[in-house]
């Protein structure tokens, strides 16, 4: 498996409002390249290079807290359609 992660133009977009984000896809392909689905994320998501860790059971993609002792992930499942 391959994923790709896209970021999609912001919506509603304001200058003078924080925290900027941009909705998050992810695009899953088989080995070969073929494409086999895509998925949006929830705002609750912050994808950059270091908060997703792929692994036998699953994509582990890390969620915002407001904690900063603490880390969580979410596991996304590829599920056949």
């Amino acid at each position: 498996m391959y994923y790709r992660i896209i970021e999609h133009p912001w919506i509603n977009y304001n200058p003078n409002e924080r925290p900027w984000k941009k909705p998050l896809s992810i695009i899953i392909y088989d080995s070969n390249f073929q494409f086999l689905g895509e998925t949006k994320l929830a705002e609750e998501y912050n994808l950059s290079a270091n908060n997703f860790i792929i692994t036998k059971e699953g994509l582990l993609i890390r969620k915002e807290t407001n904690n900063e002792d603490e880390i969580k992930y979410t596991v996304f499942k590829l599920k056949e359609k």
